[in-house]
């Protein structure tokens, strides 16, 4: 039986890394000749339609001088299907590791869950938005983190709703898990005895779950939620807080802590005073 040689191995983690994160098996012969050819440094891009909305995502990875490889960053562009270009970056930690999936619904305007940590390793949840209105020094939309502090609790949320759903376990469990991975679903109501047709998605920062009677109501609504917010370019969202890079200095730091304390009195975001980064080091990164 033939041994698989190092690089072997490190390709299929890289191509097992891309099929699980929403790019199946597009990206495998681009990253068998990256490894092959064993380059330093290179992008691969990728697109894939959401309906009438076209998701390009330009994947950065860098190989260390051992010879590892990893995943630094997925550089996104969302055209929404008013011809409005949507642009930002996702660095790779576990903290931001998104699926493609989850990065559309984030540059949707909706909220992912995610299982994070902080920096002395406790593990937490939380839920992440971007926020459209503005830009981090880096160009990209920074990440707002809501956690079980700020008073959102998806199970008591759907308890509430006269749901079909809730009277089968199995069903509520995929309608839960499809929400926490931000997703719009289709839901049946059962209102004195009349069943009706729903699209429901969690809205942490409000608190509730939002009901819409078609998809076309949803993205009217939607729609006009971001021509309000484009007018707010300064505004500040209260009760979450805001990631930047991790490599920003001392002295910017300092003052992004200063910031979340003044915007954050209860410590939202997760347990102990923790702030999450989007890392932005090349030496940091999901490493293959």
């Amino acid at each position: 039986m033939k041994q698989e040689n190092n690089d072997d191995v490190k390709l299929k983690n890289l191509q097992k890394q891309a099929f699980y994160k929403g790019y199946k098996n597009d990206l495998d012969a681009a990253l068998q000749m990256h490894v092959d050819n064993q380059d330093k440094q290179f992008a691969l891009t990728h697109q894939k339609s959401f309906g009438n909305e076209e998701m390009t995502s330009t994947l950065l990875y860098n190989r260390s001088d051992q010879g590892n490889y990893f995943l630094n960053k997925v550089e996104v562009e969302l055209k929404k299907e008013n011809g409005v270009l949507l642009k930002t970056g996702f660095y790779m930690d576990k903290n931001s590791d998104y699926t493609l999936k989850q990065m559309y619904n984030l540059l949707s305007g909706r909220f992912v869950e995610k299982e994070k940590e902080t920096k002395e390793k406790v593990e937490y949840r939380a839920w992440d938005q971007l926020d459209l209105t503005t830009r981090d020094k880096y160009n990209n939309y920074p990440v707002l983190s809501y956690g079980e502090r700020y008073g959102f609790n998806l199970k008591e949320s759907l308890d509430r709703e006269p749901l079909l759903a809730n009277k089968n376990a199995e069903d509520r469990k995929l309608l839960e898990d499809a929400l926490r991975r931000g997703n719009v679903e289709k839901v049946v109501y059962e209102i004195d005895g009349n069943l009706s047709s729903k699209f429901v998605v969690a809205n942490v920062k409000m608190r509730e779950i939002e009901r819409y009677d078609s998809m076309t109501e949803y993205h009217k609504a939607k729609a006009g939620l971001m021509v309000a917010n484009a007018v707010k370019e300064n505004s500040s969202s209260q009760g979450a807080v805001q990631t930047t890079g991790a490599d920003q200095t001392k002295n910017d730091q300092n003052l992004s802590n200063k910031n979340v304390e003044k915007t954050n009195m209860t410590d939202e975001e997760g347990p102990g005073n923790l702030k999450t980064d989007q890392k932005k080091s090349k030496k940091r990164g999901a490493r293959l």
